[in-house]
């Protein structure tokens, strides 16, 4: 059996044929990678305000 298989490489060799590249693929992000969106208000904020009602 792998004499089978080795003749067959040794065909493939001599035939010279071209080794297939993989396509390389366009990174597109996903909806998951993106960051858009409003950003959220800070509510509960407090401010410091300089009252001089003491």
């Amino acid at each position: 059996m792998a004499g089978k298989a080795r003749e067959k490489f040794m065909q493939i060799d001599a035939s010279g044929a071209a080794p297939v590249a993989p396509t390389v693929k366009k990174h597109e992000p996903s909806k998951w990678d993106k960051k858009e969106g409003p950003v959220a208000e800070v509510i509960n904020r407090r401010v410091v305000e300089d009252s001089e009602s003491y």
